[in-house]
């Protein structure tokens, strides 16, 4: 999920810009051991990306929530704060959402400072703010309850506006869905004991939310999707492309809808010792499957579609990855037409798994993720062919 950013010292000094207790290099566009999670871009000029930075690129082995703005065909590391204001050990950005140049809202999850090695891991939701000048970290409530080694993590985030955003996640217990309504950040009651990891809002009245159910805590999971009608979460009935007993785990990474009765989610499906992309397609409050998507390498393995966007009804473009027949991890995009997924050449194909795409239209879109080098890869989509954006 991260790929090579180019080089470019031209034997000036090099820039080291401080970003949360780690230092950047910025004659590389991202830092060592970068991870690009999420992005969002409300025009093709302006883009955000965030995930976490860990290892040689931090003053210590802790891992650190990582932001870089698109502007201008450059990516540019923007200051975040390293966590809530009590601070924290570790952090993650997992997704952001911008609503227009000057607003966006990341979320993920943090540890908080203090604990020690004896003391039970604790996760605990995590947003942050940008209103053009600055990320500001903003308080989020945390289910109540939970035990000591409690993890509540927000995955997945969607904003209409500066007054509007759903964020989805888990915790220890289910999942977790919260609401933003331009003062403050409120939990609301979701009815699944799965986990949420991708939402798309329509309206204020109309979000879908996607991700796994572990029925029973089996361990084996299945696909999940709920609905909000601007009152409740209630869940949906989805297919699984492999029969439950025959599933080894099965789960929705993403969703993007054009409507609130038109959406497309993306995932992955484990069986035997093989795995397989999958899709539905949500038409009129009811899902069903998608052709299937192909995989370049015929015996691939961990293959899952890992982000989803859709510029129009009939388009949608999705990423991940998958793993050959030596372990070697590949990029893998596909283009739905409307009626089948295209597969299409990338350019940071060998070692690169994307985790997100952002689309603005048919013709522009931004992909992000990971090399195994490791350093953040972003790639572009023009309207004929992907092409680096590192």
């Amino acid at each position: 999920m991260r790929s090579v950013a180019s080089a470019g010292v031209l034997g000036a000094a090099l820039l080291l810009a401080s970003c949360g207790g780690f230092t950047i290099n910025t004659g590389i566009t991202f830092p060592d051991n970068s991870n690009l999670i999420g992005v969002s871009c409300p025009s093709k000029d302006v883009c955000t990306t965030v995930g976490n930075v860990g290892g040689f690129g931090l003053k210590s082995l802790a891992v650190q929530g990582f932001v870089a703005k698109w502007s201008g065909g450059i990516w540019t590391p923007v200051l975040v704060p390293p966590g809530p204001r009590t601070g924290a050990a570790t952090s993650d950005l997992f997704s952001v959402a911008c609503a227009s140049p000057v607003f966006c809202m990341a979320v993920g999850d943090y540890e908080p400072r203090g604990k020690s090695a004896s003391t039970p891991l604790t996760r605990e939701t995590f947003a942050e703010e940008w209103t053009g000048g600055h990320w500001t970290v903003l308080p989020t409530p945390n289910p109540q309850g939970k035990p000591a080694t409690a993890e509540n993590v927000l995955a997945g985030i969607s904003c209409l506006s500066t007054r509007m955003c759903m964020a989805v996640g888990r915790s220890s217990s289910g999942s977790i869905a919260e609401r933003w309504d331009g003062h403050s950040w409120s939990l609301l009651r979701t009815p699944s004991t799965g986990a949420l990891l991708g939402v798309s809002c329509t309206s204020p009245q109309a979000c879908v939310a996607v991700g796994v159910r572990s029925p029973g805590n089996s361990g084996t999971t299945f696909s999940l999707a709920e609905h909000w009608d601007g009152v409740a979460w209630t869940e949906m009935t989805t297919p699984n492309p492999t029969a439950e007993s025959q599933s080894e785990g099965t789960g929705l990474n993403s969703v993007s809808c054009v409507s609130a009765r038109d959406c497309l989610a993306v995932g992955g499906s484990a069986f035997s010792i093989a795995s397989q992309p999958f899709s539905l397609r949500l038409r009129d409050g009811r899902w069903s499957l998608l052709p299937r998507v192909p995989v370049p390498f015929a015996g691939a393995s961990g293959a899952a579609l890992n982000g989803v966007a859709c510029p129009s009804e009939n388009v949608c473009f999705a990423v991940g990855g998958y793993s050959d027949n030596k372990t070697i991890g590949h990029a893998l995009a596909d283009m739905w037409d409307g009626r089948k997924w295209v597969s299409q050449r990338l350019p940071s194909e060998r070692d690169t798994t994307y985790a997100a795409i952002s689309c603005t239209s048919v013709t522009w879109c931004i992909a992000v993720g990971s090399s195994g080098l490791p350093f953040g890869v972003a790639d572009r989509w023009n309207g004929r062919a992907w092409i680096s954006a590192s």
